[in-house]
């Protein structure tokens, strides 16, 4: 009993306080490496997975790919070549391409969790739940499931299932 209760002792003063945190707001996890990730603390390659904060960079490298689980209830597939930030208001795509379902976030029309913006403007979830492909060079849209809203310098509109958009 007394190695149990020493191991134990030595086992919880190892551990410390907490690290102080910041709030995050999904969840990425590697499919096929090299994922790095870019924050206010430096930058690095991941190996499986890990919590992301707003103003969290992701970097796919060629013919790698990643989930990001988003608290909301979205799953985006991220693409080889793909590169995209984590906002305070959803995701912004600058290169590669994206595969979005949103039909987990549920109640969450035109919320957060199922906002993407890039180069054609920001889209945004209608209805109960939506399937699509973003792609930031050339910037387009493909809609699969559901219905898309989309605004940007051009003007608005909606983007149905089967129909694509391109800027």
């Amino acid at each position: 009993i007394f190695c149990a209760l020493s191991l134990l002792a030595l086992v919880l003063g190892a551990c410390g306080q907490p690290a102080p945190g910041r709030g995050t707001t999904a969840t990425v996890e590697v499919i096929r490496a090299v994922v790095t990730i870019k924050d206010p603390t430096g930058q690095h390659a991941i190996d499986q997975h890990e919590r992301l904060a707003p103003g969290s960079t992701l970097t796919i490298a060629e013919r790698a790919q990643a989930v990001l689980h988003h608290d909301g209830g979205a799953r985006l597939l991220l693409d080889g070549g793909a590169v995209m930030a984590l906002g305070e208001r959803g995701w912004v795509l600058s290169a590669g391409r994206l595969w979005a379902d949103v039909s987990a976030a549920g109640d969450n029309r035109g919320a957060d969790a199922a906002v993407v913006e890039l180069q054609l403007g920001a889209l945004t979830l209608l209805g109960d739940g939506a399937g699509f492909e973003v792609s930031a060079q050339p910037p387009g849209v493909v809609v699969v499931r559901g219905e898309v809203a989309w605004r940007g310098p051009a003007g608005r509109g909606v983007i149905r299932a089967g129909e694509r958009a391109s800027g």
